[in-house]
Protein backbone atom coordinates (compact mmCIF):
# COMPACT_ATOMS: atom_id res chain seq x y z
CA UNK A 1 0.00 0.00 0.00
CA UNK A 2 1.54 3.26 -1.03
CA UNK A 3 0.99 6.22 1.87
CA UNK A 4 1.02 10.21 0.74
CA UNK A 5 4.32 11.79 1.61
CA UNK A 6 2.70 13.09 4.60
CA UNK A 7 1.78 10.29 6.03
CA UNK A 8 5.14 8.89 5.43
CA UNK A 9 6.70 11.60 7.33
CA UNK A 10 3.87 11.06 10.50
CA UNK A 11 5.03 7.63 10.10
CA UNK A 12 8.80 8.46 10.47
CA UNK A 13 7.75 11.49 13.14
CA UNK A 14 6.27 7.97 15.12
CA UNK A 15 9.42 5.90 14.97
CA UNK A 16 11.57 8.82 16.44
CA UNK A 17 9.01 9.16 19.15
CA UNK A 18 9.15 5.08 19.96
CA UNK A 19 13.38 5.63 20.43
CA UNK A 20 12.78 7.64 23.18
CA UNK A 21 13.25 5.63 26.77
CA UNK A 22 9.84 6.22 28.14
CA UNK A 23 6.94 7.91 26.42
CA UNK A 24 4.08 10.03 27.64
CA UNK A 25 0.28 9.67 27.12
CA UNK A 26 1.19 12.36 24.32
CA UNK A 27 3.62 10.44 22.87
CA UNK A 28 1.83 7.12 22.89
CA UNK A 29 -1.37 9.12 20.90
CA UNK A 30 0.47 10.28 18.56
CA UNK A 31 2.04 6.79 17.44
CA UNK A 32 -1.14 4.92 18.02
CA UNK A 33 -2.47 7.17 15.16
CA UNK A 34 0.25 7.61 13.31
CA UNK A 35 2.45 4.47 13.05
CA UNK A 36 1.93 2.45 9.96
CA UNK A 37 2.56 -1.16 9.79
CA UNK A 38 2.79 -1.31 5.97
CA UNK A 39 5.82 1.19 6.24
CA UNK A 40 7.83 -1.75 6.97
CA UNK A 41 6.04 -4.67 6.67
CA UNK A 42 4.67 -6.68 4.48
CA UNK A 43 1.21 -6.74 5.65
CA UNK A 44 -0.50 -8.15 1.87
CA UNK A 45 -2.31 -10.93 2.74
CA UNK A 46 -2.69 -10.72 6.21
CA UNK A 47 -5.58 -8.15 7.24
CA UNK A 48 -3.64 -5.95 9.41
CA UNK A 49 -6.44 -3.79 10.17
CA UNK A 50 -5.58 -1.22 13.63
CA UNK A 51 -8.63 -0.50 15.75
CA UNK A 52 -10.19 2.94 15.39
CA UNK A 53 -9.05 4.85 18.91
CA UNK A 54 -12.87 5.18 19.50
CA UNK A 55 -13.90 1.81 18.64
CA UNK A 56 -11.46 0.49 21.18
CA UNK A 57 -12.22 2.48 23.56
CA UNK A 58 -16.34 1.68 22.67
CA UNK A 59 -14.68 -2.15 23.05
CA UNK A 60 -12.93 -1.37 26.92
CA UNK A 61 -15.87 0.18 28.10
CA UNK A 62 -18.18 -3.11 27.76
CA UNK A 63 -15.59 -4.35 30.73
CA UNK A 64 -15.92 -1.07 33.05
CA UNK A 65 -16.13 -2.34 36.34
CA UNK A 66 -15.05 -5.88 37.03
CA UNK A 67 -11.38 -6.79 37.97
CA UNK A 68 -10.77 -9.02 35.72
CA UNK A 69 -7.94 -11.00 33.81
CA UNK A 70 -7.93 -9.94 30.42
CA UNK A 71 -6.42 -11.74 27.54
CA UNK A 72 -6.14 -9.63 24.45
CA UNK A 73 -5.72 -11.79 21.37
CA UNK A 74 -3.96 -10.35 17.95
CA UNK A 75 -3.03 -7.81 19.80
CA UNK A 76 -1.25 -5.91 17.11
CA UNK A 77 0.71 -2.51 18.65
CA UNK A 78 -1.99 -2.51 21.87
CA UNK A 79 -4.65 -0.51 21.09
CA UNK A 80 -7.52 -2.36 22.68
CA UNK A 81 -4.95 -3.18 25.56
CA UNK A 82 -4.36 0.49 26.03
CA UNK A 83 -7.75 1.42 25.91
CA UNK A 84 -8.94 -1.08 28.48
CA UNK A 85 -5.90 0.61 30.65
CA UNK A 86 -7.61 4.23 30.38
CA UNK A 87 -10.81 2.99 30.97
CA UNK A 88 -9.80 1.59 34.62
CA UNK A 89 -6.52 4.26 35.24
CA UNK A 90 -8.80 6.62 37.44
CA UNK A 91 -10.03 3.61 39.65
CA UNK A 92 -6.29 2.74 40.50
CA UNK A 93 -6.84 -1.01 39.98
CA UNK A 94 -5.71 -1.89 36.54
CA UNK A 95 -6.62 -4.93 35.21
CA UNK A 96 -3.80 -8.05 34.54
CA UNK A 97 -3.61 -7.95 30.52
CA UNK A 98 -1.99 -10.30 28.94
CA UNK A 99 -1.60 -9.54 25.08
CA UNK A 100 -0.57 -12.03 22.42
CA UNK A 101 0.97 -11.02 19.05
CA UNK A 102 2.27 -13.21 16.30
CA UNK A 103 4.13 -9.88 14.67
CA UNK A 104 7.34 -9.48 16.60
CA UNK A 105 8.14 -6.05 15.65
CA UNK A 106 4.37 -4.93 16.80
CA UNK A 107 5.08 -6.52 20.02
CA UNK A 108 8.05 -4.25 20.52
CA UNK A 109 6.06 -1.73 19.27
CA UNK A 110 2.92 -2.63 21.90
CA UNK A 111 5.62 -3.08 25.00
CA UNK A 112 6.64 0.48 24.57
CA UNK A 113 3.16 1.62 24.06
CA UNK A 114 1.24 -0.43 26.93
CA UNK A 115 3.88 -1.66 29.28
CA UNK A 116 1.53 -2.65 31.63
CA UNK A 117 0.46 -5.13 29.58
CA UNK A 118 2.66 -8.52 29.43
CA UNK A 119 3.39 -9.58 26.19
CA UNK A 120 3.74 -12.59 24.19
CA UNK A 121 5.21 -12.97 20.78
CA UNK A 122 3.56 -16.22 18.85
CA UNK A 123 0.88 -17.53 16.95
CA UNK A 124 -2.16 -18.22 18.89
CA UNK A 125 -2.98 -21.70 16.94
CA UNK A 126 0.59 -22.97 18.15
CA UNK A 127 0.57 -24.80 21.54
CA UNK A 128 3.92 -23.38 22.80
CA UNK A 129 2.05 -19.76 22.60
CA UNK A 130 -0.61 -20.90 25.33
CA UNK A 131 2.04 -22.44 27.36
CA UNK A 132 3.10 -19.28 28.17
CA UNK A 133 -0.35 -17.75 29.66
CA UNK A 134 0.01 -18.91 33.25
CA UNK A 135 -3.39 -17.81 34.91
CA UNK A 136 -7.05 -18.34 33.84
CA UNK A 137 -8.36 -16.00 32.09
CA UNK A 138 -11.55 -14.00 32.95
CA UNK A 139 -12.53 -12.65 29.47
CA UNK A 140 -10.65 -12.42 26.54
CA UNK A 141 -10.77 -9.07 23.62
CA UNK A 142 -9.93 -8.83 20.31
CA UNK A 143 -10.20 -7.16 16.73
CA UNK A 144 -9.27 -10.62 15.01
CA UNK A 145 -7.74 -10.28 11.44
CA UNK A 146 -10.80 -11.00 9.01
CA UNK A 147 -11.04 -13.91 6.20
CA UNK A 148 -8.55 -16.51 5.16
CA UNK A 149 -5.23 -16.18 6.76
CA UNK A 150 -2.16 -17.89 5.13
CA UNK A 151 0.18 -17.31 8.20
CA UNK A 152 -2.20 -19.04 10.73
CA UNK A 153 -2.56 -23.11 10.51
CA UNK A 154 -6.01 -24.23 12.05
CA UNK A 155 -8.13 -27.04 11.03
CA UNK A 156 -11.02 -26.63 10.92
CA UNK A 157 -13.08 -24.66 7.62
CA UNK A 158 -13.85 -21.30 9.20
CA UNK A 159 -12.61 -17.60 8.50
CA UNK A 160 -9.86 -16.88 10.98
CA UNK A 161 -11.58 -14.39 12.93
CA UNK A 162 -14.27 -17.08 14.33
CA UNK A 163 -11.54 -19.56 14.45
CA UNK A 164 -10.01 -16.84 17.23
CA UNK A 165 -13.26 -16.36 18.78
CA UNK A 166 -13.28 -20.40 18.98
CA UNK A 167 -9.65 -20.32 20.66
CA UNK A 168 -10.80 -17.51 22.72
CA UNK A 169 -14.28 -19.44 24.80
CA UNK A 170 -11.72 -22.93 24.79
CA UNK A 171 -9.58 -20.90 27.62
CA UNK A 172 -12.15 -18.57 28.89
CA UNK A 173 -15.49 -19.32 30.38
CA UNK A 174 -16.72 -16.08 30.00
CA UNK A 175 -15.84 -16.06 26.10
CA UNK A 176 -15.17 -12.05 24.79
CA UNK A 177 -15.64 -8.93 23.24
CA UNK A 178 -15.16 -9.18 19.78
CA UNK A 179 -14.60 -6.65 16.71
CA UNK A 180 -15.89 -8.84 13.77
CA UNK A 181 -16.83 -8.28 9.96
CA UNK A 182 -20.51 -8.25 9.56
CA UNK A 183 -20.80 -11.63 7.25
CA UNK A 184 -19.40 -13.47 10.48
CA UNK A 185 -22.54 -12.75 12.66
CA UNK A 186 -26.13 -12.98 12.22
CA UNK A 187 -27.45 -9.74 12.81
CA UNK A 188 -27.24 -6.16 11.48
CA UNK A 189 -26.72 -3.59 13.85
CA UNK A 190 -24.66 -0.98 12.91
CA UNK A 191 -25.29 1.57 9.28
CA UNK A 192 -29.09 0.06 9.45
CA UNK A 193 -32.36 1.84 10.97
CA UNK A 194 -32.94 -0.73 13.28
CA UNK A 195 -31.16 -3.96 14.75
CA UNK A 196 -32.50 -7.39 12.65
CA UNK A 197 -31.44 -10.84 12.51
CA UNK A 198 -29.86 -11.99 9.52
CA UNK A 199 -28.54 -15.45 8.17
CA UNK A 200 -24.59 -15.82 8.41
CA UNK A 201 -23.47 -19.22 6.44
CA UNK A 202 -19.90 -18.23 8.19
CA UNK A 203 -21.40 -18.29 11.78
CA UNK A 204 -23.79 -21.63 11.12
CA UNK A 205 -20.84 -23.24 10.46
CA UNK A 206 -19.14 -22.09 13.52
CA UNK A 207 -22.31 -23.30 15.55
CA UNK A 208 -21.74 -26.84 14.21
CA UNK A 209 -18.17 -26.48 16.22
CA UNK A 210 -19.70 -24.66 19.33
CA UNK A 211 -23.24 -25.61 19.67
CA UNK A 212 -23.76 -23.92 22.68
CA UNK A 213 -22.60 -20.14 22.49
CA UNK A 214 -24.37 -17.19 22.65
CA UNK A 215 -24.11 -13.89 20.60
CA UNK A 216 -25.10 -10.49 21.47
CA UNK A 217 -25.07 -7.23 19.92
CA UNK A 218 -23.28 -4.28 22.47
CA UNK A 219 -25.52 -1.94 20.68
CA UNK A 220 -22.94 0.43 19.52
CA UNK A 221 -23.31 1.33 15.48
CA UNK A 222 -19.56 1.15 14.59
CA UNK A 223 -20.21 2.95 11.46
CA UNK A 224 -19.30 6.12 13.04
CA UNK A 225 -15.69 4.84 13.00
CA UNK A 226 -15.25 3.35 10.11
CA UNK A 227 -13.70 6.02 7.84
CA UNK A 228 -10.98 5.81 10.79
CA UNK A 229 -9.31 1.99 9.89
CA UNK A 230 -6.46 1.91 8.12
CA UNK A 231 -5.84 0.33 4.72
CA UNK A 232 -9.53 -0.40 4.87
CA UNK A 233 -12.70 0.56 5.91
CA UNK A 234 -14.58 -2.85 6.59
CA UNK A 235 -18.13 -3.05 8.19
CA UNK A 236 -17.71 -4.39 11.52
CA UNK A 237 -19.82 -5.06 14.60
CA UNK A 238 -19.21 -5.24 18.49
CA UNK A 239 -20.42 -8.30 19.82
CA UNK A 240 -20.57 -9.89 23.34
CA UNK A 241 -19.79 -13.89 22.56
CA UNK A 242 -19.85 -16.23 25.66
CA UNK A 243 -20.87 -20.23 26.33
CA UNK A 244 -24.54 -20.58 27.37
CA UNK A 245 -25.27 -20.80 30.57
Amino acid sequence: MKLSKRKLKLHDQAEEILQKEELNGADKEFVFENWHPAVNHDVTGHAVYFTPEGLASELAMQLYGEELVVLDLCAGIGMLSWSVVNAYRWTGKIPRIIAVEFNKDFVEVGKKLVPEAEWIQGNIFDDETWAQIDCPIDIVISNPPFGAIASYKYDRKLPADLEIVGRALDISPKGGIFILPSGSVPFEYSGVSYYKSKESSAWNRFLKYYPDVEINCCSIDTEVYRDEWRMANPRVELVDIRKAC
